[in-house]
């Protein structure tokens, strides 16, 4: 893997059928950079965001008529009324959006129609899908979307306070882990198992990282957003990121 010590931050690089983690302390700047993901992503594919703590009252709220006259846009959920059933868990919100994504692009494909590109971002992943088990034993519908998304242009965006508290597949199937900076020690061990042991060590003292598996590359910074005063301070301390 490729270390990149300079570089801003490429939107581009996020692909709509690309698995995504990010992780970051609350007032660390994650929900500001998920949005801006979001954002960037709903450009180009159709994104439904389980909005699980409610803070991205900004974001439109999904209903199902969406998914007739919309092929792209992003959409949050915090609840869904299905055929007069009022659906507010979000691990049984998390299953049936993957199932939908898989089953409607596996039949446009069995048509010969265009699939839509999907994304399903889920706010804090650790408190939806347990950590323990198989993850095809605890969500076979969301395993399914992790498994085959890519072929049928689907994604997945999770953001988590706690790497420790979240599934493993979910991390070793991530495209892309953007961390801000982790300071525990069992989130820091976690982190071991998908970084390589010769970088890990240099990234603790960064503020912010961006591990890329799809384009083979490690990103740093020492802080994502800068004052004047503060870059060049840090361009002082420890020259240009």
């Amino acid at each position: 893997m490729v270390y990149e010590k300079k570089g801003k931050f490429d939107f581009n690089s996020i692909l709509p059928h690309h698995r995504t983690t990010i992780i970051g302390k609350i007032g660390s700047g994650k929900s500001v950079l998920t949005h801006k993901i979001l954002l960037h992503l709903s450009k180009r594919a159709f994104v439904v965001l389980l909005d699980t703590k409610g803070e991205y009252e900004d974001i439109k709220e999904f209903e199902l008529s969406n998914l007739i006259d919309k092929k792209k846009g992003l959409f949050r959920v915090t609840s869904l009324e299905y055929r007069g059933y009022i659906i507010d868990d979000n691990q049984i919100l998390a299953e049936f959006f993957s199932d939908l994504m898989v089953r409607q692009n596996k039949k446009r494909r069995k048509d010969g129609e265009m699939l839509t590109s999907y994304v399903l971002a889920i706010e804090e992943v650790g408190d939806v899908i347990s950590k323990h088990g198989r993850l095809y034993d605890i969500m076979p519908k969301f395993a399914l979307l992790l498994q085959q998304g890519r072929s049928l242009k689907i994604g997945y965006l999770g953001t988590t306070q706690r790497v420790a508290e979240i599934h493993t597949t979910i991390i070793s199937q991530s495209y892309h882990v953007m961390s801000f900076a982790v300071t525990s020690e069992n989130d820091l061990k976690a982190m071991k198992t998908y970084i390589d042991a010769d970088k890990y060590l240099n990234l603790n003292r960064f503020q912010f990282y961006h591990v890329n598996h799809a384009e083979n590359y490690i990103k740093h910074c020492y802080k994502l957003y800068l004052t004047p005063s503060e870059k060049r301070y840090y361009h002082k301390v420890f020259g240009e990121s």
